[in-house]
């Protein structure tokens, strides 16, 4: 039987935290120096180890998990990169495709992710979509399997993931600025449709 993986997490946010606390593995880690009293606290209740630094990080996990403000993804990935982990480097940031894949090129194993959903409290409520090269995809997947986070793999392209986050966000984005106009030119004839 193949032992269980080891992962990094770079940012136990609000999301970060959650994914961290689902997975299926006891072998956890993060980052810690320079983090909040809030961000060490969600690290601790989600069940984190800390580490003294990113290299630390890198030589501990098999596979490091990136959930950070979309504007700092490549600067965070450039960091990882920097200090030649061999592992799994899972990018589950609201990214477009083409900057998805020019992080990915600074990897050896790279698994494109987007989390759709809020922070899940039930199963099933949040999805997480994988896409990338089988093997990595397949056990990125499984250390969620089962738990809060629907994982689904959605191919073998690096960029598809993010394809589907970038495309459910403009549907959902486009839906409510086309119910906000229907309804202001409603009222604009005098309709009170929301009352």
């Amino acid at each position: 039987m193949e032992p269980e993986p080891s992962v990094g997490f770079l940012h136990p946010g609000a999301m970060g935290s959650v994914l961290a606390a689902c997975c299926n593995t006891p072998r956890r880690f993060w980052m810690s120096p320079g983090r909040s009293a809030a961000t060490v606290e969600r690290a601790e209740v989600a069940g984190l180890r800390a580490v003294s630094s990113l290299s630390e990080l890198a030589q501990e996990a098999d596979m490091i998990v990136s959930v950070c403000p979309p504007a700092a993804a490549s600067e965070v990935a450039a960091e990882v990169a920097a200090t030649d982990f061999e592992g799994i480097f899972v990018d589950a940031n609201a990214i477009a495709p083409a900057q998805t894949r020019e992080i990915a090129s600074s990897f050896n194993q790279f698994v494109d992710a987007s989390i759709i959903g809020l922070p899940p409290t039930v199963p099933g409520a949040t999805r997480l979509y994988l896409s990338g090269p089988g093997d990595p995809t397949r056990q990125v997947q499984r250390v969620w399997e089962g738990s809060l986070f629907d994982a689904r793999i959605v191919g073998e392209s690096v960029g598809a993931a993010s394809a589907l986050k970038m495309a459910y966000a403009g549907w959902t984005k486009g839906s409510m600025a086309l119910l906000f106009t229907v309804v202001a030119a409603a009222q604009s004839e005098g309709l009170a449709l929301c009352r």
